[in-house]
């Protein structure tokens, strides 16, 4: 636009005339504020506003609230031969896009730099667990079973790395995608602590469960010590048979169904007061880090119903 010293539209090129839906007529009754900011008198921070005052080139950018855009808007002066202001070049480039680009950007950054700070304080935490599972359990079992105590804690330590290692592949890094995440880790349990990894068949159906690390990290070991105890006892002499996992959430409250068709519990079983290590874990990371519950049941195969809040 072309301006006169008071702000009021000169000429304006077919841009402004095309971002404004106005006519040239209809502008020339106008000041650049009354079009641009639905104002009738100069926005703060006006370039033209502080070009009168230096007497040179001013820049700066603005929201115009009129168009719902963002501008750099440059105010160039024109002198008279006497040195009085004869009219003001005004240029707005639209920075809208570029504008929103740069605050995704920060927003993600801002992201990685708190996902990193947790990451960081999850491995130092995942650390101690694993040293205290591998205390809890040497106290628990018999000093003659090395081979048990190393197989089932490689089964949680690969539940808690393979959290992290799904939370780097997902699009949102503030959240995991569950049902991948339990696929990947079922067949390495499958492979781990069956002796025919092909009789027995996974039912997964968790779609749209995705949890924060905070969430995801507990679950897992729960999960991890539920599934591979159907593998281990469920299914004796290479039975077939199938174990699922199913989820529903509503109200953002997640219900998570773990249940195999194998031989059951015997008849001595006490889920209030189990006697193995894993099922204590269970019972303490649901209703202790989940702030959840946790049912058993046992008619056909076995039965555990999970509920938390997202």
């Amino acid at each position: 636009l072309i301006l006169d010293p008071n702000h009021k539209i000169i000429r304006a090129n077919q841009s402004v005339l095309d971002l404004t839906q106005k006519s040239m007529e209809e502008l020339k009754e106008l000041k650049c504020h009354d079009v641009f900011h639905n104002n009738n008198k100069p926005a703060p921070h006006c370039p033209m506003q502080t070009m009168k005052l230096s007497g040179s080139l001013e820049k700066q950018d603005m929201e115009m609230e009129a168009l719902g855009r963002t501008f750099i808007v440059s105010c160039t002066p024109v002198f008279q031969s006497d040195g009085e202001l004869k009219h003001v070049i005004h240029i707005a480039t639209d920075i809208t896009k570029r504008k929103e680009a740069q605050q995704q950007i920060k927003s993600e950054l801002k992201e990685k730099e708190i996902l990193l700070q947790e990451v960081h304080h999850r491995v130092k935490n995942n650390m101690q667990i694993i040293a205290s599972l591998f205390k809890l359990q040497l106290n628990h079992e018999s000093k003659q079973d090395v081979d048990k105590i190393l197989k089932e804690n490689m089964g949680r330590v690969y539940a808690m790395a393979s959290i992290h290692e799904s939370l780097y592949q997902s699009e949102r890094l503030s959240e995991i995608s569950f049902d991948s995440y339990l696929r990947k880790l079922s067949l390495m349990l499958l492979n781990t602590f069956s002796k025919a990894p092909e009789a027995i068949k996974f039912q997964i159906e968790t779609p749209g469960l995705s949890l924060g690390i905070d969430k995801a990290n507990p679950l897992a070991l729960v999960l991890n010590e539920l599934i591979s105890n159907s593998i281990k006892y469920a299914f004796p002499e290479q039975q077939k048979g199938t174990i699922s996992i199913i989820s529903s959430i509503k109200n953002d409250l997640v219900e998570l169904l773990i249940e195999d068709n194998g031989i059951g519990m015997p008849d001595s079983f006490d889920w209030e007061n189990p006697n193995t290590l894993g099922l204590k874990l269970v019972k303490s990371i649901v209703e202790g880090q989940l702030e959840g519950s946790v049912s058993f049941t046992c008619t056909k195969g076995t039965q555990f119903r999970i509920t938390f809040n997202l």
